[in-house]
């Protein structure tokens, strides 16, 4: 199977940069497509003067606009598609790093599932799994070593790969009110329980796990059943992106796995170098979930209604905690 990867850049060709450098010697990987989605600053001069030499197998093409991350992601899969001739593509973000084992593995599901569209893999973050789950504060992760030998990111360091690292990669479908809970981060907390897979679900497969969805910072899909799902849906601009995939590859029998191999995943550079900061996050957010709950959950006009008095609610306590309510 002919295999492209595709890395959407936006304000950040020196991590996008390092990113080809990372993967460009991977036999596994046959082209790569780096998509500029309208830099607002030098990204474009930056990528061309980087790649110029030295890259065989990449091509590097500019969106006129930035239409985020669907819109981006969509013209380079169907690039690889219909210029390149690729089955699979492999969308990466510039900051996730992993190496040619997992691409193999990833791309190995594609040759024993017939049914699989999307296959992800389990993100570490570099925080400890009590901090990913909210219930310690942030801080670097104390179980890193080098001496660790299992299932996890194979570069020098192996990380635990754990149940709140596990659920944060592949997710599983809720409906209306499930959904709603998990867009609160309080209510999400208090009902995690009943809002994810339970730990002996992902335990019940030994390789690969069947998942609703898995995290768009990483994941392989099979070119001709994503451009016949419709691919990402170019009407929203950030976030929500994988719930409406999953939607959408379910929808026409296709199916998302998760592998129990991992990456890591640094951050989010594009949104917070574009000058997001968390209430605009939150209120992009909410956009993006106003479309999901109408457009995907069915949501008719008193439903709407709910779900926007709860986010007026969660707004409220955004702007509390970042200090832009007096108190």
């Amino acid at each position: 199977m002919t295999l492209a990867a595709v890395i959407l850049n936006y304000n950040d060709a020196e991590t996008t940069l390092d990113a080809v450098r990372r993967i460009h010697g991977f036999a596994a990987v046959d082209k790569i497509i780096v998509v500029d989605n309208a830099s607002a600053d030098d990204s474009l001069n930056i990528l061309r003067a980087g790649l110029a030499e030295g890259f065989q197998k990449v091509t590097l093409i500019k969106n006129k606009k930035n239409g985020g991350y669907g819109y981006g992601n969509n013209r380079g899969v169907r690039f690889a598609r219909e210029k390149l001739g690729a089955e699979l593509v492999l969308i990466a973000n510039p900051d996730a790093e992993f190496d040619e084992s997992l691409v193999l593995e990833m791309r190995l599901t594609f040759e024993e599932c017939s049914d699989a569209a999307a296959v992800g893999a389990v993100m570490m973050s570099g925080v400890c799994s009590e901090a990913v789950s909210g219930r310690l504060p942030e801080r670097k992760c104390s179980c890193m070593t080098e001496e660790t030998d299992i299932q996890g990111f194979s570069g020098d360091k192996a990380e635990l790969m754990d149940y709140a690292q596990l659920k944060l990669s592949g997710w599983m479908y809720r409906g209306f009110l499930k959904e709603l809970l998990h867009c609160g981060p309080v209510m999400k907390r208090v009902f995690e329980k009943y809002l994810d897979y339970p730990q002996s679900y992902y335990d019940s497969f030994p390789n690969r796990v069947p998942v609703y969805a898995v995290h768009g910072s990483l994941l392989m899909v099979n070119t001709e059943k994503f451009i016949r799902a419709g691919g990402y849906d170019e009407s929203i601009f950030l976030y929500m992106e994988e719930y409406i995939l999953a939607k959408r590859l379910e929808a026409v029998g296709h199916k998302t796995y998760l592998i129990k191999k991992s990456y890591r995943h640094s951050g989010s550079h594009s949104i917070t170098g574009a000058g997001y900061g968390s209430v605009s996050r939150q209120k992009l957010r909410q956009a993006s979930e106003l479309i999901y709950f109408r457009k995907y959950l069915g949501a008719g006009r008193a439903k709407m209604f709910v779900v926007k008095l709860f986010q007026a609610i969660v707004l409220l306590e955004t702007k509390v905690w970042m200090g832009q309510i007096s108190r």
